[in-house]
């Protein structure tokens, strides 16, 4: 009997090892960063900006790229073909 009650918490101890292993998040290098022109920017306008407050681009060129389907929010008028919605 103690030999039957021995064997059963010993399989429910590996049931609940392999439970808890399969729940761990599986280890993940971290990605290694590129640098970038937008990084470099952001480097050193970080140090010289107040916090709160957006870097001066000096001129340069934003291009911002939108799906413009997601009514309400942004759309184009079918009507007109003028873009709208945006805040």
């Amino acid at each position: 009997m103690k030999h039957r009650i021995f064997l059963i918490a010993l399989y429910l101890f590996v049931i609940m090892a392999m439970l808890l292993s399969a729940c761990a998040p599986a280890a993940t290098p971290a990605p290694a960063e590129k640098p970038t022109a937008a990084a470099a920017v952001e480097k050193a306008t970080e140090a010289s900006a107040p916090a709160g407050t957006l870097p001066d681009l000096k001129g340069r060129e934003v291009t911002v790229a939108i799906e413009n389907a997601y009514p309400p929010f942004n759309y184009v008028d079918a009507k007109t073909a003028k873009p709208g919605g945006w805040d």
